[in-house]
């Protein structure tokens, strides 16, 4: 038997996200932030793990949040610079339901310089995370089963981004 084919995790959450800009007079100070809360425990793919406590996925919990800072590029209308902190990762344990089967828990904090260009109704983006600090702590199945687990973290991120008001 084998699960049906889904994109993502398989599951069906609920997004809380908050966004916050303040200008300052030259300068724009942004703050942003969300988490996913995940109420499924596990999806019912199998993992092909060895250890009985990782043999179905988890469906976990995941969060980002950035804190920065923009300024207008001198001398070039539309274009501003920007510096934030940025902190994005999966849960140990989700905030409401089971924490059961295979997760990588774990998180990362980057420095993220970006830049973005206004024409118009238009504007792109692109910003570039460098990670400075990763975690992966352990996982309910590893701490159950008395382990650490393994994990994989981007060291740098390039990441585009395109919107249109209307």
């Amino acid at each position: 038997d084998h699960a049906p084919a889904e994109l993502g995790d398989g599951g069906v959450g609920v997004a809380f996200d908050m966004q916050a800009y303040k200008a300052v007079k030259f300068m724009t100070f942004f703050g942003a932030a969300s988490y996913l809360i995940n109420p499924r425990n596990t999806n019912g793919v199998q993992t092909g793990r060895g250890r009985a406590s990782e043999a179905i996925m988890s469906v976990p919990d995941q969060y980002i949040a950035r804190l920065g800072v923009a300024v207008p590029a001198p001398k070039i209308r539309g274009l501003s610079l920007s510096i934030a902190g940025r902190m994005e990762g999966v849960s140990v344990r989700d905030l409401i339901g089971k924490s059961e089967g295979f997760r990588r828990p774990g998180y990362a904090i980057s420095v993220e310089p970006g830049l973005m260009l206004t024409r118009g109704r238009n504007t792109w983006s692109i910003s570039l995370p460098v990670a400075v600090e990763r975690n992966r702590p352990r996982s309910v199945s590893d701490i159950t089963d008395g382990r650490h687990g393994d994990a994989a973290f981007a060291d740098t991120l390039l990441l585009i981004g395109y919107s249109r008001r209307f």
